[in-house]
């Protein structure tokens, strides 16, 4: 509960985007169509049918946590590592807790490997590889596969 007390602050409930700063914490990484379809479900289930809020309950939240922690937490061995690797890497460039990495933040990355680009050009084409969606920004998703380390069981 003092996980999910952090992140309401004074509120009672969390709002969808402490929701998503929660989870992000925790190593889920939702879109704004999973945060929303994740807000969903865990209304349809209220106990408290008269609660019309958007808004989640600690209880609310360890139920749905119980729930889904496995997809993570579950995890053991060198996959776990990794993942856990991963997300310390991927955080340390996506410094507001956005989701991605921004083009500015992947210059970053790119210098902390040594890798020089020698234009803005160059810059932008390394990106273009790993933004395989082309919005401009580097998912969690997009930046595991472009790391090529095992972490999901095929």
């Amino acid at each position: 509960r003092s996980v999910f007390d952090k992140y309401r602050g004074s509120k009672p409930k969390l709002g969808a985007e402490e929701l998503r700063e929660l989870c992000y914490d925790l190593g889920f990484y939702f879109s704004d169509e999973e945060v929303a379809s994740t807000v969903g479900i865990i209304i349809a289930f209220r106990i408290d049918k008269e609660d019309k809020s958007q808004n989640i309950g600690s209880q609310e939240f360890i139920k749905f946590w119980k729930k889904n922690s496995h997809k993570f937490l579950g995890m053991s061995g060198p996959g776990a590592e990794n993942l856990r690797s991963a997300m310390q890497m991927f955080r340390k460039y996506d410094p507001n807790n956005l989701g991605y990495i921004l083009k500015e933040n992947y210059r970053l990355l790119c210098h902390d490997l040594g890798q020089v680009h020698s234009n803005e050009e160059a810059l932008l084409e390394s990106l273009s590889h790993l933004d395989q969606d082309g919005d401009g920004k580097i998912s969690f998703n997009e930046f595991t596969k472009w790391l090529q380390w095992p972490i999901w069981k095929e």
